[in-house]
């Protein structure tokens, strides 16, 4: 069967950068970021959303990295937490929406700072655009809601 299917595969080079998301390699993080093509956002389901993976997503932001949310230690939510399926399900979905706020504060935030130089300086003209028009923006941006987005379960 495989002498009837005719594959063309065209070769890839993946380099992965292990950096330590602690605030102490927050210069590792910079560095690795800077040479990255994407990035793999690895958040602790447990602990959260953290303020290390706030920045951390912030200087993957300014680079222009594609994001992949990957969601660790999903064991932990049943083994040491006790909680249902329902609970656990309704945590993960609050950590996916805190990612998803963070990410279209900085949409917001690049729309805002992109109409002041075009000289309007009515600020409560811009918030309005800018709440109107976020989804509007992540898609042109290549950012999609990351509901919609690959999310990796550890």
């Amino acid at each position: 069967m495989d002498k009837y299917i005719k594959k063309q595969t065209k070769p890839y080079l993946i380099n992965l950068i292990d950096s330590p998301g602690h605030v102490d390699f927050s210069s590792d993080v910079s560095t690795a970021v800077r040479l990255c093509d994407g990035a793999l956002v690895i958040v602790d389901v447990v602990e959260g959303v953290c303020v290390q993976t706030h920045a951390v997503l912030q200087q993957a932001w300014r680079e222009g990295l594609k994001l992949s949310l990957v969601l660790n230690k999903m064991d932990r939510l049943i083994l040491e937490l006790q909680m249902t399926p329902l609970e656990a399900f309704l945590h993960i979905t609050q950590i996916i929406e805190e990612i998803n706020i963070i990410i279209n504060s900085f949409i917001a935030f690049d729309r805002m700072t992109q109409e002041e130089g075009d000289g309007d300086d009515t600020v409560e003209g811009n918030c309005n655009d800018v709440n109107n028009n976020t989804e509007d923006d992540a898609k042109k941006e290549g950012v999609g809601n990351l509901d919609d987005s690959v999310v990796i379960v550890v």
